[in-house]
């Protein structure tokens, strides 16, 4: 198998878990929204808001990163590089403001598979594995 199909298949893993990501992420909205209630009035309607914003973010990324898998270029790398920080940057400031949960080490994986996938999908004309 060359690196280029392995991180093609990877890259579409990535992507896959970016939407089982977004899709987890999304059936919080209810607590979330009921939480935000007992809090002061401005964050009411800003917390659901951003709540949703999160999954939605994560959304466009997992189409971004299927793209990628797709159809691969030349800067196919680097765009998985930079679609990679998002969830790790997420898991930074889950450990930064509510420390370690579970939700932390998926967005870990998903930024870690999002990066392996970088780092397999060659160059053009790259073979094989070495």
């Amino acid at each position: 198998m060359t690196r280029r199909k392995t991180g093609r298949i990877l890259a579409g893993v990535a992507a896959a878990g970016f939407f089982a990501t977004a899709w987890l992420h999304g059936t919080g909205y209810d607590s979330v929204t009921q939480l935000a209630g007992t809090g002061p009035r401005e964050l009411e309607s800003l917390v659901p808001a951003l709540w949703l914003s999160f999954s939605f973010d994560l959304v466009v990324l997992g189409l971004i990163v299927a793209a990628v898998a797709w159809r691969p270029s030349t800067s196919s790398r680097a765009v998985l590089a930079i679609a990679a920080l998002a969830p790790l940057a997420g898991a930074g400031l889950q450990l930064r403001f509510i420390g370690f949960v579970p939700p932390t080490a998926i967005l870990i994986a998903l930024g870690g598979l999002t990066l392996a996938a970088a780092a397999a999908l060659g160059r053009k004309g790259t073979k094989t594995w070495r």
